[in-house]
């Protein structure tokens, strides 16, 4: 941005801003034993609830299909 005539400020805030939050919500809570002190606000937990399940990790077929090539097997 800073080559095509815009400003290093925004980019440098930005990274600031970045890496001030990693910090505070995951290096400091949980490397240092420090308070947390940033949460997700329950609003956002109400509109877009957290789901669990239902992806697999990298080549590992889903449970449903394990099971059923284990009784076919």
């Amino acid at each position: 941005n800073y080559i095509i005539g815009g400003s290093v400020i925004n980019e440098l805030i930005g990274n600031l801003v970045g890496h001030l939050y990693f910090f505070l919500m995951f290096r400091y809570p949980m490397d240092l034993g420090g308070r947390n002190f940033l949460s997700t606000p329950q609003f956002l937990y109400r509109w877009l609830p957290s789901r669990r399940g239902g992806v697999s990790g990298f080549g590992v077929p889903p449970a449903s299909m394990r099971r059923a090539a284990d009784q076919n097997g």
